[in-house]
């Protein structure tokens, strides 16, 4: 069967006044009707552009320069834009990524999907606005005829984006793509689009490009795969091979930045995620400037396997296995006909000076012998799961201490480096036994407790594993030790209105002890007044945002508070910080009720606990420099002079892995995780105790995503710092919390300890959230039974009674209209839920 898109050499350019930007770079791919291809990769490889120049919509300079695009036998690529007016909305639809800029805010959703009906198919007024109700229907909005006639901003962010699937399938087309379709919606509402749009592409037969960062999203929807890096692809295959045996060191190092990777290799030390001393593989450095392409591999500057080849020449897409294609001269993974490794790590020594000195800039190597990193070679699935290489790169302090490289600014690591929280012997990770993985020299100064084995200054010990490395890590167990020989281990105990557990460890010299409260919320509520009329307003009901919770938060360590959007998780963050004043409860830190204190006191308290934002570029004044940003809280708080301040300033942007040189930028000339780095160094200006993370890794691609957990992480255990990390993400509060707590409607419905709520939920709400997240294999993510939370929220305005969950939960009985139920314990070590029907009963005793 003949392809409906077949792109071959796609070439595409964006002229600047001073350089050209080579965005598309020779891309050739294919997609067969009622097909769903998946593009993946980091902001910046292509993806978009790709889409873009298949639509013909590129940003100002853009021009597609060479190549052929053929769609339905029609090369979109010589078209003239009159030509090109016909073909978009009728034969190719385009999901755009933001439908809340995408859609014209000054007219009706009605007229807006009626509008390219009447350019398309010169239908009238009245007919197009029935095809728009007849879409709208197709993609499941509620009250269809309804919403015609409301706008943009009257609309959920789900809403919307099913509006913008609507207006995409107004004309049928044959070619559906969608950019990032899901990437500010919470996971139910995510799930929901993601179903619609395979269920519309099998009712409709229609063929569809999902461009995406997200790993799970692919490995649910799509049937095969292309991952970009620098304007090219750099592997392609099914999804199903692909996934289960990466063969470029991009493809990999995607997987092992994933948290939910990270989760699994430490769950054997009876500790999960970031609590375990476990760190996200970092991708070092950024992707190349395309203005000027370097020679050879576009990957090989950040490639852990580089050698001198693959900076000299370019390496072809290599086929293997069938469809299974790479660009690489050293694959990773197995072979797909022989089933044995690509190739042998001794290759991959080097041995060159050079090496050595281009590291120089980052520091030192941790030791002088260039071990080499466990392969995923001879694994099983679940074993890759929990391989190693998860860790970042690290380098030498003058304090003995580990430390992260910058992404931003590090050099090329050599193959063989330290990757990880461990170090192995080359010989037993090649041949799959001898001497496991923890057997180099340990990072750190201090003295940790391995899986069964210590690990002191300068040697380190793990327990063997046939054929993969077990972890070595120095921070698992109780009074681990990873920076300088500081830390406290996890412990749990149970604390009064939810859970206090000891977390990465407090640094000497913060207040309060591991273990200690640090923050108890008792019975908090707020209220938003909702008013009427323009000039003489009336009150006319109130929105229920926070109603009654109660939980507190050990010192050193991390809560996480998990729940979709509009459940009132940020004001509680924001009533935290101080900036909401809560109707009724108490916000006791330190020992003191920041709730009940006097406005002037109140903000001197809020040096104690800061805030790091969703939208790290929004937060800041886009007129002044970083330098005067950060500035900022030490001059309203009058804290030291303008010198003290400037060396602060410098400090903390060391401390973040930013340059000096970055005091003197504007916001807007930083990357998204930079930017997120800055919101993250003036949250540690004031050197609070507790630090407030909304949503801080949301709009982060993975490899970003990683760089920032890893680094949040750093820093508590540096500084002791307390968390409350707040987002819809249940894979990273998984990894990062100590506890978790999960809010439905302005309630706290579930608390305790992050692996106890994750592997044994007792309410029907957590279940559902927790099998709505999306996974990152194929296999598990098909075979999901549950369907997730269904339905839509209710209206804060008028809650439900009894229990606020009951129109949505499968369980609801009479009783959880008539009764609210209770936060009752369910186990010794904490574990909290408010449900009648649960999914467990309680511990005995309890």
């Amino acid at each position: 069967m003949a392809p409906l898109l077949d792109i071959q050499d796609l070439r595409t350019e964006i002229r600047l006044r001073r350089a050209t930007v080579h965005a598309i770079d020779g891309v050739s791919l294919s997609v067969a009707p009622g097909e769903c291809l998946g593009i993946v990769g980091e902001s910046g490889s292509g993806k978009t552009m790709t889409a873009l120049s298949i639509m013909r919509l590129l940003p100002g300079g853009g021009e597609v320069v060479g190549g052929r695009i053929v769609v339905d036998g029609t090369d979109v690529a010589s078209l003239s834009e009159a030509g090109m007016e016909d073909v978009r909305g009728n034969l190719i639809g385009m999901i755009f990524q933001d439908p809340l800029t995408s859609l014209n805010p000054t007219m009706s959703i009605g007229d807006q999907i009626a509008e390219s009906v009447r350019l398309h198919r010169g239908a009238s007024k009245s007919a197009a606005l029935e095809r728009a109700v007849e879409v709208l229907g197709l993609v499941g909005m509620p009250r269809p005829a309804e919403r015609v006639s409301q706008y943009p901003h009257q609309l959920s962010g789900g809403m919307r984006q099913r509006v913008m699937i609507a207006m995409a399938l107004a004309n049928e087309p044959k070619l559906l793509i969608a950019d990032e379709p899901t990437t500010a919606l919470d996971v139910t509402i995510q799930k929901q689009i993601l179903e619609l749009i395979d269920s519309l592409r099998r009712r409709l037969g229609m063929s569809v490009i999902l461009v995406t960062h997200d790993l799970g999203v692919i490995a649910g929807t799509a049937d095969r795969v292309a991952v970009m890096y620098a304007g090219r692809i750099v592997e392609t295959g099914t999804t199903e091979a692909l996934f289960a045996n990466p063969r470029h060191p991009y493809t990999e190092a995607l997987f092992e930045a994933l948290p939910e990777r990270a989760v699994l290799v430490a769950e054997g030390s009876g500790v999960v995620g970031g609590r375990a001393g476990r760190r996200l593989y970092n991708i070092p450095g950024q992707p190349p400037d395309l203005t000027s392409p370097p020679h050879g591999c576009k990957f090989a500057a950040r490639c852990r396997y580089v050698r001198e080849e693959c900076r000299q020449t370019e390496p072809a897409l290599t086929v293997s296995g069938g469809s299974h294609a790479y660009r690489c001269f050293f694959p990773v993974g197995r072979d797909g006909d022989l089933g044995v490794p690509a190739h042998d790590l001794e290759a991959l020594q080097i041995a060159s000076d050079s090496q050595d000195g281009s590291l120089e800039n980052q520091g030192e190597m941790l030791q002088d012998q260039k071990p080499h990193v466990q392969r995923l070679d001879d694994q099983s699935r679940k074993a890759r799961g929990s391989d190693g290489g998860l860790g970042g790169y690290f380098r030498r302090r003058s304090s003995g201490s580990s430390d992260e490289i910058s992404p931003e600014t590090s050099a090329s690591p050599e193959a063989g480096e330290v990757v990880g929280d461990r170090v192995s012997d080359p010989q037993s990770l090649r041949n799959g036994t001898g001497t496991p993985a923890g057997a180099g020299t340990a990072l750190g100064s201090g003295t940790a407790v391995g899986s069964g084995a210590a690990v002191g200054s300068g040697s380190g010990a793990g327990s063997a594993a046939a054929g993969s490395a077990a972890a070595g890590s120095a921070a698992a167990g109780s009074g681990a030790a990873g920076t300088d020989g500081a830390g406290a281990g996890a412990g749990t105990g149970a604390g009064a209105a939810g859970v206090a557990v000891s977390g990465n460890g407090a640094a000497p010299g913060t207040s309060g002890t591991p273990g200690d409260a640090l923050l108890v919320i008792s019975h908090l509520v707020k209220n938003f007044t909702v008013t009427a009329g323009a000039v003489m307003q009336r009150r006319v009901g109130e929105v229920s945002a926070v109603a009654d919770v109660s939980f507190q938060i050990a010192t050193g360590s991390t809560f996480g508070l998990v729940g979709e959007s509009g459940c009132g998780k940020t004001t509680v963050g924001r009533l935290i910080v101080g900036l909401e004043k809560p109707t009724a409860g108490s916000i006791v830190l330190g020992g003191r009720d920041l709730a009940s204190l006097p406005w002037r006191e109140r903000r001197r308290q809020a040096r104690l606990v800061q805030m790091m934002f969703q939208d790290s570029y929004a937060s800041m004044d886009p007129r002044m420099r970083v330098g005067t940003i950060l500035r900022e809280p030490m001059i309203i708080q009058r804290d030291g002079s303008r010198a003290s301040q400037a060396k602060r300033v410098s400090a903390m942007l060391e401390e973040v892995g930013l340059p000096d040189a970055a005091a003197e930028r504007y916001p807007h000339e930083f990357s998204g995780g930079q930017r997120q780095r800055l919101g993250l160094a003036r949250a540690l200006m004031l050197r609070p105790s507790m630090i407030v993370a909304d949503e801080p890794v949301s709009a982060l691609d993975v490899s970003i995503q990683a760089q920032i957990l890893n680094l949040m992480l750093d820093l508590q255990r540096e500084h002791g710092l307390t968390y409350m990390f707040i987002s819809h993400d249940l894979s990273v509060v998984r990894y990062m919390a100590d506890v978790i707590g999960v809010m439905y409607l302005g309630k706290l419905v579930e608390v305790g300890p992050a692996d106890s709520v994750y592997s044994n939920p007792v309410h029907p709400y957590t279940r559902g959230l927790i099998d709505t997240v999306p996974v990152a294999d194929p296999v598990l993510e098909r075979a999901k039974e549950n369907q997730g939370v269904r339905g839509e929220i209710p209206s804060a305005v008028a809650p439900p009674s009894g229990c606020r969950f009951r129109t949505r939960c499968p369980r609801a009985q009479d009783l959880c209209a008539a009764e609210e139920p209770p936060l009752r314990p369910f186990s010794a070590d904490g574990h909290l839920g408010a449900c009648h029907f649960p999914l467990a009963e309680p511990d005995p005793g309890l």
